[in-house]
């Protein structure tokens, strides 16, 4: 776990990274939902994706500083 936490801190500003995880995980969630379920099903779990994956990422790398 400590390296995949040095992989995440030295990929680049925590920030930018944050933004680019959140990103990744609205599109990869929203999308389909947004085919299934409907545009209201996008934002809402695209949004709940997101944060989560941006707090799970923010987790890891201030858990594991190197």
């Amino acid at each position: 776990m400590k390296h995949l936490a040095e992989f995440a801190w030295s990929a680049g500003h925590p920030t930018l990274v944050i933004t680019l995880v959140f990103a990744a995980a609205y599109c990869a969630v929203g999308i389909p939902a947004h085919r299934l379920l409907g545009p209201g099903a996008r934002d809402y779990y695209g949004t709940m994706a997101g944060v989560f994956a941006a707090l799970a990422y923010l987790t890891l790398i201030l858990s594991f500083r190197p």
